[in-house]
């Protein structure tokens, strides 16, 4: 198997330590980069598929960038950060979105639970430093 060195943090060695103690951790660390990647793809692939448009998701990351929660919100948690931020944070006119689109569109997070964990998975990726996720908004 090809081998890459990477520098770890005090946390994920622990977390690796913890995982995977003895043997399998080249495995371990290897599929879940894999998991993650293909769950960044997906997330990709359905938020264009219900019509989020890069500056949309550029949008819904900036709204994210201080609310790092350690599981996905909810569609209705992340529908009122996206209103919150549009309203205190000027967020529509930052990113040059259209209002009148953009809150339906917003408002139909409460009810899609799937696009919400897509958009928490795609900010998530953005704010780790994922150049997929920044060459997305980038158009």
């Amino acid at each position: 198997m090809p081998r890459k060195n990477l520098e770890l943090t005090p946390e994920a060695i622990a977390v690796l330590d913890d995982e995977a103690p003895d043997r399998g951790r080249g495995d371990f660390v290897s599929r879940t980069i894999v998991e993650a990647h293909r769950a960044l793809v997906g997330a990709i692939h359905y938020a264009r598929a219900c019509g989020w448009r890069p500056g949309e998701m550029a949008a819904v990351c900036d709204a994210l960038k201080s609310t790092w929660a350690d599981l996905p919100l909810s569609g209705l948690d992340l529908a009122v950060e996206l209103e919150d931020a549009a309203r205190f944070e000027g967020l529509v006119a930052k990113w040059e979105i259209d209002g009148d689109e953009w809150r339906p569109r917003v408002a139909a997070l409460a009810k899609d639970i799937r696009l919400a964990g897509a958009l928490w998975i795609f900010s998530r990726a953005y704010w780790s430093g994922s150049d997929l996720a920044r060459r997305v908004i980038a158009g």
